[in-house]
């Protein structure tokens, strides 16, 4: 009768184990003045099961197995709520109230709000900071930073924004010449890339080590998108006026396979600087193989061609007399615009990403990722004549005021008169807004380079261009290979390891765009006969052919290359009321350049040069105290080295290989440290830092007109066609 009784036991008691292995997560939704919200949408990512909320806000998930979720939760007028938790071995899990804020009041959504204080007896206290502290978005002030302010005009900290880490499905997209990021590579994209993971600051992330301003980590999975299409049209007043996408998800099929496709297309005739125009494409394609529960693929293909005008700076004198929006690239050529600054180019990118659980503790996602394709920006150039700007200093009414009123001048056109009467035609023009004199003036270019004589210049008959437009190009073909391996000891220890490779080249030059009625122009220096008396004034010597046509090189004409692998291993670990994230780095790259062009001036100009070698090492920390379920103290620490970028290694790279003097490894010291009050009717952080750097390398180029210097001295000399070569 006992082995009978032993017998129904343990049958009874196995179901009751599995049962107790799954755990059911639920949550409330309400809005800023504690009302529920009802049927919203929430997404669990990478899973089928989606479920809307109630009529008093209420959803669960049943049967989770332990691991790591991420949930999207969606409803009209109301801004998305990204969250993330951890399921351990616990029947029910409860999230609390998350707050949804509503965009009719133009709220900010912020930090993931959890009514939540952590004394439930069913709930894993390791995870609660986990959940409270979620960043699913920015922040007012980071928002206010980012949208309102830019980059452009103020920096958060004082941090230059190359100094941060931006990811796409496991890869930097870091360039390597400058530390930016081309965010114009997925431009429009935005329902494909709008959920990203922010390590805010200098503080860990899981993906990277990163630097001084953020890690922000975004991932395209095809079976992540919600099933079905969705239609959107934008109007705007910035850059572009219109904008137009259409996205379709297949969600994943019984047999395994997941597709998502999204074309996009943003556009403006004029945008709200006179005188722009904007025309960009997005295209996405994903593709995800689901082989097991286990093992999935994925294959991910971004472009984004594009072809716009930009808008130039303007000196006090002339915002006083056009306003803000003035833009002095641009003119009229046969009744309509043109501009002389336009930015094209196509930088697809292809993706091939493997997700590998290799058991219930570990896991393995490997990306490797190759982009390739060119970005040109177009500008005016001139030879042994005027610069024909109209903000050019010789244009504008303060420079005829300075003269003796009697004196004898120019005007724009070629004709004489006195600089008192300049004065008056200048003025007059420019407060008028008379075109002829405030914009470029294309027919009167034309036909100067139309009057020019025709004659034979190193050995080609023609007229040669005293006006012209170039492209200055960079054509990158770029490799990244990269590992994300995370184990889990146990519900509170987790170890991490990123492994990164990058190969970079790009080969950068200046190529004719329009010869404006000419027959070619020469790759000559125009100030070489004054300045280098008995020089070739070649800026290539040697070629067969001086004299350039459209989609000639001149100029200048090199290539970039560098390699860098980076080893980040990080452990999270919670004990008591603190969770704790410890992140490490060692990293080695090698830089060099390539010269494709003999300038006349320099030895070092052609030719492979030296490569230079950085090794970098570093070390993040970040402990949060909970006080409770809704306030924490929050530590952050970084000190680490950086390789400079091979723009602030080369001071001209354009015409020699010439490096800064005594570049050494940048080292960065930040610390920081923050109250956070997380409720349902309160958000605010208090935050206090120091950031110390050394060794920082910043090269500033510009033109410095009338410096006479000595011929004697050679190293006078170089310094002076330096900065001739980068007078515009």
């Amino acid at each position: 009768m006992i082995k009978k009784l032993s017998l129904v036991s343990l049958f009874t008691l196995l179901p009751a184990s599995y049962y107790f292995a799954q755990t059911t997560v639920f949550a409330y939704l309400k809005d800023a003045d504690g009302k529920p919200v009802e049927r919203a949408e929430v997404d669990l990512k990478g899973n089928d099961n989606d479920v809307t909320a109630d009529k008093i806000g209420y959803f669960q998930f049943v049967d989770l197995q332990p691991g790591h979720y991420q949930i999207v939760i969606t409803k009209p007028n109301y801004e998305t709520k990204v969250m993330e938790f951890d399921v351990a071995n616990e029947k029910k899990k409860d999230l609390g109230t998350i707050t949804l804020y509503s965009t009719l009041t133009s709220a900010d959504q912020g930090l993931a709000i959890i009514d939540s204080d952590g004394d439930d007896e069913d709930s894993n206290s390791g995870q609660a900071s986990t959940v409270g502290l979620l960043q699913s978005s920015q922040d007012v002030f980071s928002r206010i930073a980012a949208f309102d302010l830019g980059f452009y005009w103020f920096r958060p900290r004082g941090i230059d924004g190359r100094f941060g880490e931006t990811m796409l499905n496991g890869v930097s997209m870091i360039k390597s010449d400058n530390g930016n990021v081309d965010f114009g590579n997925w431009g429009g994209l935005n329902e494909i890339t709008r959920y990203p993971e922010i390590s805010a600051n200098h503080s860990p992330s899981e993906y990277a080590f990163g630097g001084n301003s953020s890690v922000v980590y975004k991932n395209t999975k095809a079976s992540e998108y919600r099933k079905g299409f969705q239609f959107t049209q934008s109007l705007t007043n910035r850059n572009y006026r219109n904008r137009t996408s259409l996205r379709y998800s297949s969600g994943m099929s019984k047999k395994g396979w997941a597709f998502t496709v999204m074309g996009a297309r943003r556009w403006a005739d004029e945008g709200i600087q006179e005188g722009t125009f904007y025309d960009a494409y997005g295209a996405y394609l994903g593709i995800e193989k689901k082989f097991n529960d286990k093992h999935s693929m994925t294959f991910n293909f971004i472009g984004a061609p594009y072809r716009r005008s930009t808008s130039s700076p303007s000196t006090q004198e002339v915002y006083d007399y056009r306003g803000v929006h003035y833009n002095s690239y641009w003119g009229y050529q046969d009744g309509e615009q043109r501009s002389e600054r336009v930015r094209k180019g196509f930088q697809p990118i292809f993706q091939i990403q493997d997700f590998w659980k290799i058991n219930k503790n570990s896991s393995l996602w490997t990306s490797l990722s190759y982009q390739f394709g060119k970005d040109k920006g177009s500008r005016l150039d001139w030879q042994n004549v005027q610069n024909p700007s109209p903000t050019y200093y010789r244009n504008l009414p303060s420079y005829y005021d300075s003269l003796d009123p009697n004196a004898s001048v120019v005007n724009p056109d070629g004709t004489m008169t006195t600089a008192q009467d300049a004065f008056q035609t200048s003025l007059a023009g420019w407060t008028s807004g008379d075109p002829n004199v405030t914009q470029l003036n294309w027919d009167r270019l034309y036909r100067r380079n139309m009057q020019q004589p025709a004659d034979t210049y190193y050995g080609q008959f023609g007229k040669r261009a005293l006006y012209y437009l170039v492209n200055d190009v960079s054509d990158d073909k770029i490799w990244n290979a990269a590992t994300h391996f995370v184990h889990n000891f146990n519900d509170t220890t987790k170890f991490l390891l990123n492994v990164s490779y990058q190969n970079y080249r790009s080969e950068q030059y200046r190529e004719v765009n329009d010869l404006l009625g000419a027959d070619f122009v020469l790759n000559r220096d125009p100030f070489a006969a004054t300045n280098q008396p008995g020089k070739s004034g070649l800026f290539n010597e040697g070629e067969e052919n001086v004299t350039k046509k459209v989609g000639d090189k001149m100029t200048y004409d090199y290539i970039f290359r560098r390699q860098e692998v980076k080893v980040n291993p990080g452990v999270k670990f919670t004990t008591g009321a603190f969770d704790v994230f410890v992140s490490a780095m060692a990293g080695y790259s090698t830089s060099s350049r390539e010269g494709l062009f003999k300038h006349y001036l320099y030895q070092d100009s052609y030719g492979k040069g030296a490569d230079y070698n950085y090794w970098n090492y570093g070390l993040k920390g970040q402990v949060i105290y909970r006080l409770n379920g809704r306030n924490f103290f929050v530590y952050n620490g970084a000190y680490y080295s950086q390789a400079p970028y091979l723009e602030d290694l080369f001071i001209n790279p354009r015409v020699n290989g010439s490096v800064a003097p005594n570049v050494k490894n940048m080292v960065v010291n930040a610390n920081d440290l923050s109250y956070v009050i997380s409720t349902p009717f309160l958000k605010l952080r208090l935050t206090g830092y120091l950031v110390d750097t050394e060794n920082e390398t910043t090269v500033q180029r510009f033109f410095a007109d009338g410096i006479q210097l000595s011929n004697s001295d050679d190293q006078e000399i170089r310094l002076l066609f330096r900065v001739l070569s980068l007078r515009r």
